[in-house]
Parts: C-alpha cells; structure tokens; sequence
C-alpha cells in the first residue's frame, strides 16, 4: 500500500479482506418529474428535495456476508441508508425489514468490490432480487468504484445509467474517484458523455498526517473545491444544470504515520477532524456524504493486526464514542437539510487563522475571504480569536460559504423555510481542528470540538440589507432564532457567536 492521504479504498478493502424520507412506491418517478419541459429541476434537486440530505453508510449485505448493526441501533445513528457493498446478495433483507421508510444504496455496483464489468446483455436487468424488488428505495448506486478512466469504461458508464433510469427510475447515478485519481478534463468529458447526476470523490485527509500546521485542512479544501467547480459547470459545462455532488466521510481507523509497519490501523480521528469534513462539504453546497464504513471485523490479516472495524463501535458491538459524534453530526445534519436542499452554493472563501507559531496558515485553492466574495451576502468581515487550547491559543481558519435559492423552485416548495426566491445565506465552519494527544484513545482529548473552540465575530453591511432580519438555524430543531446584532457605525452592525472545532452554523435572511 503507498503511504499517501490518496489512499486507494479499493486497495482497503483488497488489504481487510473484502432526515429519512419514505420510499416513493405509487408516484410520479422524480426522474420524470425533472424530465418534464416545464421542470427546471435536476433529477438531483428533486431527490434531494425529497429526501433531504444524505449522510450513508457502507455496510455489508446480509449475515452471509458480515457484520451489520441492528436495525434500532441503525436509526439512532441518525445515518440515512444503508450503502450495500461486497458480494451477492447486495442488499441485507434482515436489516432493511426493520428499517420501513428508509433508503437503502448501492456502491461499487456490479461487482460489489469496486471492480467494473462490461454491462449484461440487453434485456438481462442489472438488478435482480430483493435489489429488484426495493428499486423505489434506492437512493443512489455508484456503477463502479475509483476505477481507471479508459473510452471503453465511458460506454460501459453510458450504458449503465442509461438502464438504471429505468430499472431505478428514483435513483442518482454516479461514480466515485479518488480525491486526485482523474484530471479536470477527464472529469468533463465523462459528465458530458456519461450524464451521471452526482459527483463524489474518497479522501481520508488524517491518512499518515493526523495534524496539519494551524489545524488547515488545505487539501479538504482543495478537493471539495475542485468537485464543487466541476459539478456547477453541469452536463453541458455550461453551468445551465449543475450536478449534485459530495463526499466519503471517515468511519475506520488510520494508519499513525505513513510509514506505519504494516499499516495497521491505530490512529482515531479526533472529534474536530471528524465533523470538519462535513462542515466544509454543506458550506461548498455538498449534499452527498456515505461513511466509509461501518464494520466489525473479528479477524484481519498477519500485518494488520488493528481491527479496521472497530471505530463506531468496540468488539462486543456497543457504541464507541465516535458513534455518538456521528450521531450528533447527522442530527444538526437533518436541522440544516430542509434550508441546504433548497438552497444552491454561491461564492467560497477562508478566513485563514495561525500556526501555533504565530505565522498565517497555509494558503489554500480557495481563496481568502474579503467584503467582496459574496457582496450580496452582506458579510463584510470575519475574525475569530481562540477560545479553547487547541493551535497554542492561536486563532484558526473560519471557513465561509454563501447561498442562494435553488432557481426554479415554486413557492409551495420553498414553502416556510426561504423568505422567497431571492433568498440569501451563508455558513460559517470552524474549520479549526487537532488531533488528540493520544490518537488511538476513543476517548482522547485534545482535538474534541471543545479543545478548539472559537469565538466568531461576524460584521455585516446592514446598509445594504435594510429591513431584513439575519436568522441563524437552530442546529438540534432546526427552527430559526434571530440573531442579536451590535451596532458598529451607521449601516454597520456585527454578532459573535461560539463555535467548537468543526462545528457549522446556518444564517439565513429573511
């Protein structure tokens, strides 16, 4: 295995031995309702819009083929499906039984290890059996998994999607690459011949590099950006019909350095690590994220002798703490998903914080937030100052996305969450983060959300805003609180608010 935070996952699982919407049954295919000529909606949106946003999970298919959780230990986890993966049958009968409204997914999709085959003849479908019988609840299928670009994989992803649309008529198609595996221009011409509707990408950025100087997460910001760019330039690339887009969230432990004997995994994401990904992917206007992944594996081979499994839970299956941060994470997930799902991805920027040294972190591919980014978002400035012990007391990045309503939506379905059609918002992230003292402690310290907190000072043109009202999401029941505003100068006004290490808050105005 190459000691890279590129890791291949197919070279994982050849190494380890390998809100919830109702289903759709009796409806108009949501394909179809975007397929209309009065719909300006993506299939995307309206799957999103349905269903909220996605937060999977790889599991396995059925006792015969592992280890998965319990159906009631699955709901509390707050993750929205289960993401089947590995060998037949390709969908775990006992687990979605007790799971009723839930979707379930399908990843590296049809060899079930990431492999990709050439099509079955016509006329022979692609899903068969349960997977055939549950098509109404599939929520997504990646056709393959981080495989090599070739002409001869862009017919066979052609044709894939072109029969899943039918076969799964509710579905987003994709497939997923490693963070850097296909250049830009590989990346367009496959949207534009292939027409999937989701862009998703792997990269487990704590990989041999559990802490990066002042917390700065550059490469996160930098792949997330890359496939934002990509996804808005849409199948034409000319941005007319954007793509949906998302990421590989963490669920195993990592190597502790890159040069690890035998790679076994030790290292324990801190809790600021943990939730900085997701954090960043909403603010950039990602809707797609899936755990990679949640196992419990009893047995590994000589030179791992870590288990890979045991992260979201211990041996005997109870949660481990890492669970509950996920659980945490997925409950502020559904109090931004009805705002985030109607919302589109505007204008991106970082307010860069410190080394622990006292020198400005690193730059980024994203540029440096300004009054300029996102005029419109009437956000002249952004400082923080450290509030926890994390990064020697030295103030971290605060990372800063801006939104719009999602063009096209009616006002039934902008419904009660926007103020109209011309709404405006952004998210802030404390994208400050670090690893725990003892990074293979579950319950290390050091890098929790509280050991980096921040305090956020925000200044706003009020000028500009005149009588709307700046709101922010309330992340455990999603209603809207207004914010309290300080004023500065005429037509300046400013609010703090404490953020802990890689936590989001959502500001709407209205």
């Amino acid at each position: 295995m190459p000691p890279s935070k590129d890791v291949s996952r197919r070279t994982l699982l050849q190494i380890v031995g390998a809100g919830t919407a109702a289903a759709v049954t009796g409806v108009t295919p949501l394909r179809a309702m975007a397929g209309a000529a009065a719909d300006p909606l993506t299939h995307a949106d309206r799957v999103f819009l349905t269903s909220g946003l996605h937060h999977g999970s790889w599991n396995r298919s059925g006792p015969s083929d592992g280890w998965d959780p319990t159906p009631q230990r699955y709901v509390e986890s707050g993750f929205t499906a289960p993401t089947f993966y590995g060998g037949a049958p390709g969908y775990a009968s006992d687990l979605m039984a007790g799971l009723p409204g839930y979707h379930w997914s399908s990843a590296g999709d049809p060899g079930g290890n990431g492999g990709l085959h050439q099509p079955p003849p016509a006329g022979t479908p692609i899903l068969t059996g349960d997977r055939a019988l549950n098509a109404d609840r599939l929520f997504s299928v990646s056709v393959g998994d981080e495989n090599d670009y070739t002409a001869e994989h862009l017919s066979w992803w052609t044709e894939y999607f072109s029969r899943l649309r039918v076969e799964a008529p509710n579905a987003i198609l994709h497939n997923n690459q490693w963070g850097g595996q296909w250049t830009d221009a590989q990346l367009r011409t496959y949207i534009q011949t292939c027409h999937p509707d989701l862009l998703t990408f792997d990269n487990y950025y704590f990989w041999g590099n559990p802490q990066f100087a002042g917390g700065s997460v550059t490469p996160l910001y930098n792949y997330t950006a890359r496939y934002r760019s990509r996804a808005l330039e849409g199948q034409d690339g000319a941005g007319t019909a954007p793509l949906a887009f998302g990421q590989y969230t963490c669920g195993f432990r990592l190597p502790l350095t890159s040069s690890s004997p035998g790679y076994e995994r030790k290292y324990i994401t801190s809790e600021s690590q943990l939730k900085v990904v997701s954090g960043v992917t909403w603010a950039m206007g990602g809707r797609w994220q899936t755990l990679f992944r949640w196992e419990l594996d009893a047995t590994n081979p000589p030179d791992w002798p870590e288990s890979d499994g045991l992260f979201l839970n211990y041996a005997d299956t109870t949660p481990s703490p890492q669970f509950y941060q996920f659980q945490k994470l997925n409950a502020e997930m559904r109090a931004f998903s009805p705002y985030l799902v109607r919302l589109r991805t505007k204008a991106i920027a970082v307010r860069r914080g410190k080394t622990a040294a006292g020198a400005t972190n690193p730059a980024s591919n994203v540029g440096d937030f300004s009054a300029a980014t996102d005029a419109g978002s009437w956000v002249n400035d952004i400082t923080a100052v450290n509030t926890g012990i994390a990064n020697n007391h030295q103030p971290g990045d605060v990372f800063f996305g801006s939104f719009r309503t999602v063009p096209g939506l009616t006002s039934a379905e902008i419904g009660s969450y926007l103020p109209g059609p011309d709404a405006r918002a952004f998210m802030l992230v404390n994208a400050l983060t670090a690893s725990n003292t003892d990074g293979t402690s579950y319950t290390g310290t050091g890098g929790r959300g509280v050991d980096c907190s921040q305090r956020i000072t925000v200044t706003l043109n009020t000028a500009k805003a005149g009588s709307y009202v700046l709101n922010r999401v309330n992340r455990l029941d999603g209603t809207l609180v207004p914010v309290p505003l300080t004023q500065v100068s005429t037509g300046v006004h400013r609010f703090d608010i404490d953020v802990w290490g890689g936590d989001a808050h959502l500001f709407i105005w209205s």
